[in-house]
C-alpha cells in the first residue's frame, strides 16, 4: 500500500499535525519491523549450521553423544515469528493511524480551503507587484544599454534606439526549432499568465443514443 503524503501547508495544521505525527512514527516503526524480518530469516542458515557443528563436536568426542537438538535454529525460529507478528500488527495501527489523519483532513477542509485560498491570493497580489518592479527594472536597463551604445557610436551610429532584448538562454533553446526567441517582455507575459485563474470548463458535450449506450452514460436533451 503506498504511504500517505500529506503536504506541509496541511500537516503542520494545529488540529492535523498529532494525527501526522503518529502515522509518521508507525511507519518508521514499520520500516524497522521488516527490516527486522528480513535480518531474523538470514540468520536462519547460520543458527542451522551452528546446530549442526555442536552435535558435530559432541560426537567427535564421543560416538554415542546424544543429539543436543536445535537450539539456535529454534531460538531464531522464534525470532522470525516474533518479528512477523509484530510487523502482521503495525500493518494493523498503520492503517489505522492513515484512516485518523483522512479524518482529520475531511474534518478540517473547509478551513484549510480558506487558508490556502487566502494565501493563494496575497501571494498573487506579491508576484504581480514583483513583476511590475521587473518589467520597470527590465525596460529601464535595456534602454540605459541600448542609449549608451548609440552614444559609443556617435555620430555614425543609428539613429534609433531598440527597446526590446531577447532572453539569451530562451534565444540557445529555440534555435533550431524555426519559432521566434522569446523577449524579456514575453517572459514577463508568461509568467503574468500563470497567475490567471483557469477558465471553467466548457459545456460538455452532447451525447445521444447509441454513443450514450457505448459510453455508458445516461442521453443528453
Amino acid at each position: 500500500m503506498p504511504r500517505l503524503n500529506v503536504p506541509d501547508a496541511i500537516a503542520q495544521h494545529r488540529a492535523i499535525q498529532p494525527a501526522v505525527d503518529a502515522y509518521t512514527a508507525l511507519i518508521a516503526e514499520q520500516t524497522h519491523a521488516r527490516a527486522e524480518v528480513g535480518a531474523a530469516k538470514r540468520a536462519l542458515p547460520v543458527a542451522r549450521e551452528a546446530d549442526k557443528r555442536a552435535w558435530a563436536t559432541a560426537l567427535a568426542a564421543d560416538t554415542k553423544s546424544k543429539d543436543p537438538g536445535e537450539k539456535e535454529t529454534d531460538k531464531t525460529r522464534r525470532a522470525i515469528h516474533h518479528a512477523e507478528r509484530r510487523v502482521a500488527a503495525l500493518n494493523v495501527a498503520v492503517a489505522d493511524a492513515e484512516a485518523t489523519v483522512h479524518a482529520a483532513i475531511t474534518a478540517h477542509h473547509g478551513d484549510l480551503m480558506a487558508t490556502l485560498g487566502e494565501r493563494i491570493t496575497n501571494s498573487q497580489h506579491a508576484l504581480n507587484d514583483s513583476l511590475d518592479a521587473l518589467d520597470t527594472h527590465l525596460t529601464a536597463n535595456t534602454t540605459a544599454k541600448a542609449t549608451a551604445n548609440w552614444l559609443r557610436n556617435f555620430p555614425d551610429g543609428s539613429n534609433s534606439i531598440a527597446k526590446g532584448v531577447y532572453v539569451p538562454a530562451l534565444a540557445l533553446r529555440q534555435r533550431n526549432t524555426g519559432q521566434t526567441a522569446a523577449s524579456t517582455r514575453d517572459v514577463i507575459d508568461a509568467l503574468r499568465e500563470l497567475l490567471k485563474p483557469s477558465e471553467p470548463r466548457g459545456t460538455p458535450m452532447a451525447v445521444a443514443g447509441s454513443n450514450a449506450a457505448f459510453l455508458g452514460v445516461e442521453p443528453t436533451e
